[in-house]
C-alpha cells in the first residue's frame, strides 16, 4: 500500500508533497482543485508499463480520438502543457520501499533497437539513417535502483521501446470513472465468483441496498449477456434497471471480491447514490476493504458523502480512513489532511471541508 505520495508537474499538480494515505481515502476540494488529476496520477504511476496508459487516461476524460503528436497526446499531462517540465511521482510504501517515477520529454530520441516504422507510406527500419523520434522516457527507481526504463515513441505513428523491465514488482490498479460501467467486465467477474461458489460474498453486501436480493444470474438475450438480479419475485430484473448507484456498488463489490486490485481508484464515488444511503454505503466499503488487502482512493465534491464517510468510519471504529482536502492558491495545490476524529470536529463545527 502507498503510505505517502508526492506529485510534481502532473497536470495542475505542480508541487504536491508528502500526502499521507490510509487504507480508505476520500479526496475533496473545490472544482479544478485537482481531485481527478490526483487519482489519475496514481493510476499513471501504477500502470506505467502499459503502452496505452496515456490514451486510456485521455479516453476517460472523454477524448475518444487524439492526434498522434506530442502536443495533443502528451502535453495535456504536463503542468501548464509544457513538455519542458519533468513529471515525477515519489511513492513510499508501508513496506518501507521508496519509489520514484520520472517522465521526461525528448524531441529527437534515437532508439537503441530497430523498430519497423511507416515512413511516408514506406515500411522501413528506425535504424536506417538513425531516425529520431519524439519520445518520453519513463524511468522508475526502487530504493534508487532503476528497475524500469521505457520510451513511448512518435514518428508517423505510436511505438514503444522497453530498455529495462521488472514485472515481478508490478502492482495492479483499477480505475472506475464517474460514467464508467462495463457489463462485460462485471459478467466476467461474476463468472469467477460463480465458478468458486462465492456469489454470497457480494450478495450480502448489496442486500444493504436491496434487502430482498437473493442472487445474480447471467442470461443471454440474442447476442448479448445481461446480469439479472433475483429479488424474490417471479420475474428477474436486469441490474441496469436498478439504477446507477446500485450498478456502481455492484462493480465495486465484484472488483473487491473477484479481482482484488492492490489499489482501487474511483472518481466521484457517490455518483447515483441517494444521500440517505451514504452512511450505509460507506459501511459497505469499510466491510469490503477490511476483508482484502486493497487500498481505496476516491474523490467527491458532496458534503453528504463526506458526512457519510465520517459517520461510517466512527461507527465502525475504522482507524485507517483519511479525508484529504485539496486546495488551490495561485498555481499551487496543497493537501490538508483529516482523520475521522478531526473530520467529525470540523463537520460538527460547521467548518467548510469540501
Amino acid at each position: 500500500m502507498i503510505k505517502t505520495i508526492s506529485i510534481h508537474n502532473f497536470k495542475g499538480l505542480k508541487n504536491l508533497n508528502n500526502v499521507n494515505l490510509g487504507k480508505i481515502n476520500l479526496i475533496g476540494g473545490k472544482n479544478n482543485a485537482g481531485k481527478s488529476s490526483f487519482i489519475e496520477g496514481i493510476f499513471l504511476y501504477m500502470d506505467r508499463q502499459s503502452p496505452d496508459v496515456f490514451t486510456k487516461l485521455l479516453g476517460w476524460r472523454g477524448f475518444s480520438s487524439v492526434r498522434v503528436d506530442p502536443e495533443n497526446l502528451w502535453a495535456p499531462f504536463f503542468h501548464n502543457y509544457s513538455l519542458s517540465n519533468e513529471i515525477s511521482f515519489e511513492v513510499n510504501e508501508y513496506s518501507g520501499e521508496k519509489n520514484k517515477l520520472s517522465i521526461t520529454y525528448h524531441d529527437n530520441h534515437v532508439p537503441k533497437v530497430s523498430i519497423p516504422i511507416n515512413n511516408n507510406g514506406i515500411l522501413t527500419s528506425s535504424m536506417n539513417g538513425g531516425i529520431g523520434f519524439h519520445a518520453l522516457s519513463l524511468v522508475h527507481k526502487t530504493n534508487e535502483a532503476v528497475d524500469f526504463l521505457a520510451y513511448p515513441l512518435l514518428h508517423n505513428g505510436l511505438y514503444y521501446e522497453i530498455e529495462k523491465s521488472d514485472t515481478t514488482k508490478l502492482k495492479h490498479a483499477y480505475f472506475v470513472g464517474s460514467r464508467m460501467f462495463s457489463s462485460d467486465d462485471n459478467i466476467e467477474r461474476l463468472g469467477v465468483l460463480e465458478k468458486n461458489d462465492e456469489q454470497e460474498k457480494i450478495v450480502r453486501f448489496l442486500r444493504r441496498f436491496e434487502p430482498s436480493l437473493t442472487r445474480f444470474q447471467v442470461i443471454k438475450e440474442g447476442q448479448q449477456d445481461i446480469i439479472y438480479a433475483d429479488l424474490g419475485n417471479k420475474k428477474k430484473i436486469p441490474v441496469n434497471l436498478l439504477g446507477d448507484g446500485f450498478c456502481r456498488c455492484l462493480t465495486i463489490a465484484l472488483l473487491l471480491a473477484a479481482n482484488t486490485p492492490d489499489i482501487l481508484l474511483i472518481d466521484e464515488l457517490g455518483s447515483g447514490i441517494h444521500f440517505s444511503l451514504l452512511s450505509t454505503f460507506w459501511q459497505f466499503i469499510i466491510d469490503a476493504v477490511s476483508e482484502t488487502d486493497c487500498q481505496i482512493i476516491t474523490t467527491t465534491h458532496s458534503y453528504e458523502m463526506i458526512r457519510g464517510f465520517c459517520d461510517a468510519a466512527k461507527e465502525k471504529s475504522f482507524p485507517d480512513a483519511e479525508y484529504i482536502r485539496l486546495a488551490k492558491q495561485n498555481d499551487e495545490v496543497s493537501a490538508h489532511q483529516f482523520n475521522a476524529d478531526e473530520l467529525k470536529f470540523a463537520l460538527d463545527s460547521e467548518l467548510e471541508v469540501r
